[in-house]
């Protein structure tokens, strides 16, 4: 678990939290695989487009997605 405050636990702000730090993990994640395992490169392709449809869902739905790890949501830091 994360240290410090929560998200908002009601539904649709949860699921808004969730699906921006699973973009913000996504994007540390291609990010380290690149610079420390070079040769990756059909699981950081799929990473890749999986980080980027998430991204782009967010965005549609007005949320900036987040990739700066200690980021904030609209509610509380993560």
């Amino acid at each position: 678990m994360r240290p410090g405050p929560g998200p908002d636990w009601a539904p649709l702000s949860m699921r808004t939290w969730v699906a921006q730090d699973l973009h913000r993990t996504l994007t540390t994640t291609i990010d380290y695989l690149l610079r420390h395992h070079p040769g990756t490169g059909t699981v950081l392709d799929d990473l890749r487009y999986h980080a980027g449809l998430l991204g782009c869902r967010l965005a549609a739905s007005g949320v900036e997605p987040t990739s700066v790890p200690g980021t904030t949501t609209s509610k509380e830091p993560i």
